[in-house]
């Protein structure tokens, strides 16, 4: 889920300090009707291009107003790779309300945002990292402007996925257990 900074002028009742992976998750309502309150001018959705069209439920559903036949997908971002997704109709809602977007990422795209939000210390696996991929290719055609600043919630470990993990990283390098072997590994 991306959701941008309100712009100027703008206010939300959530201090930084509120937002904790437990609050987060605990009041995800209040941060999204905060959000919106405040003009968030995008709640985006993203959904993996890898996938065939007809597996693009909340795509198909923004444009038929109802669910895509049963398909499946190829993704590597199989936990959104999903005929029915839960509240459907309340996440189309909360987009359009916001002015949102979907936002499509390929399996490249995605592996690519693996590898960097591991630069950034962030170990997603990729349908985590599927919202970072989205918010490359908003900024590359300009639905996120230069300098607008954006929320990127990565709610899924990459530890939950480490073959593709490791496509994305390359192979581990073993490490003794010791202070001293990760400070030299590190080097």
């Amino acid at each position: 889920m991306l959701i941008r900074q309100p712009r100027p002028g703008d206010s939300a009742d959530i201090r930084p300090s509120e937002i904790t992976p437990e609050s987060v998750y605990l009041n995800r309502r209040r941060l999204l009707q905060a959000a919106l309150a405040a003009g968030v001018a995008g709640l985006a959705g993203a959904w993996s291009q890898s996938a065939p069209a007809d597996v693009a439920p909340l795509r198909y559903a923004m444009e038929n107003d109802r669910l895509p036949p049963p398909s499946s997908g190829t993704t590597i971002a199989d936990s959104i790779d999903v005929h029915v997704p839960r509240n459907w109709r309340k996440a189309i809602h909360a987009i359009n309300e916001s002015h949102g977007e979907l936002i499509a990422a390929s399996d490249d795209e995605i592996l690519d945002a693996m590898r960097m939000a591991g630069r950034q210390g962030v170990f997603a696996e990729p349908a985590a990292a599927a919202s970072l991929a989205a918010v490359v290719t908003a900024i590359e055609s300009q639905i996120i402007g230069p300098n607008e600043r954006v929320l990127v919630m990565v709610t899924g470990s990459g530890l939950k996925d480490t073959k593709n993990a490791i496509r994305a990283g390359g192979k581990p390098t073993p490490v003794d257990p010791n202070v001293g072997a990760v400070r030299d590994a590190l080097k």
